[in-house]
């Protein structure tokens, strides 16, 4: 990778993606979810039913909001606003999977103008991206000229990036920012949220998994206070499931590609210098004789092991250099979203059937079937959530 690249990772992992970093944010997660969990009660009293894809993605998106530009998004924008984002992130992912016939068959090109094509969408959504970037940085311009800026959006990355951008405009140009910022944006929000709603769909159709989760909970906090991040060391079956989870439904099924530098050998294949290599992560996770029964959800298999002894056997984030620098971030996201949903609420299914698990194609696993689910407040949650 080139120094661009190698610049861009280390701002990243240093003001938004480090352990410090995220450890000094986690009450700001905490509020997060507190304002979710409001947002959440309010719609089981209005609709009984909830879609638990855009209920998450209001968790993760605010959460990434808040690091990346210092601010709640879903609470200073209209609804409209908030479908429109969801909209343009979700086709991202899905173009992003889809081939483009016309590099197989270029003639294609011709029809391209009557017919449309991938490329067309691209730039379609590139065009919607970048307005909704260029709108976040013009008011955080004003916000400063105007001497408003509060100490979250002094912290967000958007406010390093723009005074990096004072000492080296010609780098750290408008372009750049935008681009870069919607790139963790992006990443940070479809897939943490398309892994929740996975978690959720497991539980509702093993229910005898979710009670268990509950009793841990319960058994550690009773009827007190909402679970925070700080719980995650005392909670160890609920890491499973986002263990086993992550293991039969990875964000990525197969990995950012490599390229051989050299000649070199791989699990008995001779690889030739420059040849690009893919691996699939889902096949791997999958493994009947590395894992037993891998179709079936199983969080007890995670009780015990650390995941360093896993090896290359479990790496839902890849490997190496790499290696999604987004992981820890996604890991306490995701969580700290089930967490409080199976804290909260007792779950079922809206038609008293069990859930759909098929997976759709593009660059991350997701569902086809939108999760549809009822949910009610446990009862010896009624007063912690009243309290909201």
């Amino acid at each position: 990778m080139g120094p661009h690249w190698r610049n861009l990772r280390r701002v990243a992992a240093v003001e938004v993606l480090s352990p410090q970093r995220l450890q000094s944010l986690f009450e700001v997660r905490d509020s997060v979810a507190q304002t979710f969990l409001r947002w959440m009660t309010k719609e089981i009293t209005l609709n009984g039913v909830v879609e638990m894809k855009s209920a998450i993605f209001r968790l993760t998106l605010d959460n990434m909001m808040i690091m990346l530009v210092g601010y709640s998004f879903c609470e200073e924008v209209k609804e409209e606003t908030f479908r429109k984002l969801q909209k343009i992130v979700e086709d991202s992912f899905r173009l992003g999977g889809v081939s483009n016939m016309e590099d197989f068959v270029p003639i294609l090109k011709v029809f391209k103008s009557v017919f449309g094509s991938a490329e067309g969408k691209f730039k379609e959504l590139m065009d919607e991206k970048l307005d909704f970037m260029r709108g976040l940085m013009e008011k955080h311009i004003k916000l400063e000229k105007e001497g408003k800026l509060n100490e979250t959006r002094k912290k967000s990355m958007l406010h390093v990036l723009m005074c990096l951008q004072k000492d080296d405009p010609k780098y750290y140009s408008n372009e750049m920012i935008r681009s870069f910022i919607w790139t963790l944006y992006q990443g940070g929000t479809d897939t943490s949220s398309a892994t929740a709603v996975w978690a959720m769909s497991l539980l509702i159709n093993h229910l005898q998994v979710l009670k268990k989760a509950q009793a841990e909970i319960d058994a550690l906090l009773g009827n007190e206070r909402l679970v925070k991040e700080s719980d995650r060391i005392n909670l160890p079956y609920v890491q499973c499931i986002i263990n086993e989870t992550l293991r039969m439904y990875p964000p990525g099924p197969t990995a950012l590609p490599y390229v051989s530098n050299a000649a070199t050998k791989v699990a008995g294949y001779q690889i030739p210098k420059g040849t690009m290599l893919l691996y699939n992560i889902w096949a791997i996770h999958n493994d009947p004789k590395v894992w037993d029964e891998p179709r079936k959800f199983k969080p007890e298999r995670f009780m015990g092991f650390e995941e360093n002894r896993l090896g290359n056997s479990f790496m839902p984030f890849g490997v190496g250099r790499r290696v999604c620098p987004g992981e820890h971030l996604a890991r306490r996201i995701v969580w700290l979203a089930v967490a409080i949903l199976v804290q909260c609420f007792d779950w079922e299914t809206v038609d008293g059937e069990m859930v759909d698990m098929e997976e759709g194609g593009g660059q991350t696993s997701f569902k086809v079937e939108p999760l549809l689910a009822k949910c009610r407040p446990r009862p010896g949650m009624m007063n912690v959530l009243s309290q909201l």
